[in-house]
């Protein structure tokens, strides 16, 4: 029984650590798109200028890494609905 609550237990982090990603990147994808907007100024930033670059693996890489890692985290310490060890 105690093997079959671990598996069930990997499998719920598992999963918030997805919907964390998830979110993050639709989120995260969603402050690029408007950064995008505000800063798309031809004149001013090119399509070569290395900011976009900075920007998307702030927003659309990172932010989803982050909060992946905050749910695992929390996940492991047993935070998380589902997560607490009996």
């Amino acid at each position: 029984m105690h093997q079959r609550y671990k598996l069930r237990r990997a499998i719920v982090i598992l999963a918030w650590t997805m919907a964390f990603a998830g979110i993050g990147l639709m989120l995260g994808a969603s402050f690029f798109g408007l950064a995008g907007a505000f800063l798309a100024d031809p004149g001013a930033r090119p399509a070569t200028w290395a900011g976009w670059n900075i920007l998307f693996f702030a927003f659309v890489v990172g932010l989803p890494c982050a909060l992946a890692t905050l749910g695992l985290l929390l996940g492991t310490t047993g935070r998380l609905p589902g997560t607490r060890r009996t």
